[in-house]
């Protein structure tokens, strides 16, 4: 059995990036994360059509349609991270520019919340700033930041992610002058754009999407062999903060990227 782990997380989401596009885009700081951290390149999304239900999935542990056909994941359900941790004490930031997620933040439990409309380069990357800002000054227990992209022309979401990728950047510079890669984890997860995810339901498309975690706890430079799906990050973020397991997850914590778990601690595809 392992140790209790209790560090701080930042957990980014970026939109658009699955397997496909991973593999075509230049992202410098994803790949750093990626050669940090455990990784796999084949997390499994929900079988949805929807973007939102995807969202709802991720933050709550939970892959039944019933449950993640909400058009949010309302921060008061049991299953929630962001419920759970700010009821365990924690501080909470968060940075945004989807509107998939206006209804998923309450301002009486979050600390601080921003939300810009718009690319994520819109005044200069005000939101990254914002975010890298709050890390260095506030250093919240769990900084969720979400990256939307706006449709491309041609439908290509590769630029967009090379962006999002100079975006991180601004956040992991802070945390690099500051020393706060010892006190933090990072998590990284993409999604399918609403695009791809409209495309593939009818064609049977199966979409992958990165997934991918570092820090002071986890295996540097590890592919996860296990097989690994979006409703098991908020197992994975709790057990990084030392949260309570909840009865409503679906998901696991991912036990073979901690540096102190065996690698038969779950099924290995």
């Amino acid at each position: 059995m392992t140790e209790s782990i209790s560090r701080k997380v930042l957990c980014v989401v970026v939109e658009g990036l699955d397997s496909m596009i991973s593999q075509a885009a230049v992202t410098e700081n994803i790949g750093m994360l990626k050669q940090a951290g455990a990784s796999t390149s084949d997390a499994r999304i929900l079988s949805e059509s929807s973007l939102a239900a995807n969202v709802a999935g991720l933050l709550s542990g939970v892959q039944s349609s019933a449950a993640a056909n909400r058009s949010t994941c309302k921060v008061r359900d049991q299953s929630n991270i962001i419920h759970l941790a700010v009821r365990a004490g924690c501080s909470i930031a968060a940075f945004y520019n989807s509107s998939v997620l206006n209804r998923l933040f309450d301002e009486a439990l979050s600390d601080d919340i921003y939300f810009i409309n718009g690319p994520i380069e819109r005044y200069d990357f005000k939101l990254m700033h914002l975010a890298a800002e709050s890390i260095r000054m506030d250093r919240p227990d769990l900084c969720f930041v979400y990256m939307g992209l706006d449709k491309p022309l041609a439908g290509d979401y590769r630029n967009g992610v090379e962006t999002c990728d100079k975006a991180l950047g601004i956040i992991l510079h802070a945390m690099s002058l500051f020393g706060l890669f010892r006190l933090y984890h990072i998590h990284l997860i993409g999604l399918p754009s609403k695009e791809t995810l409209s495309y593939a339901k009818p064609t049977g498309l199966e979409i992958r999407v990165p997934w991918i975690v570092s820090g002071p706890s986890i295996r540097a430079a590890y592919t996860i062999q296990s097989e690994v799906s979006i409703v098991d990050t908020v197992p994975t973020v709790a057990k990084l903060l030392n949260l309570p397991e909840s009865r409503y997850w679906e998901g696991y914590p991912v036990d073979e990227a901690f540096v102190d778990s065996a690698s038969d601690l779950r099924s290995v595809a």
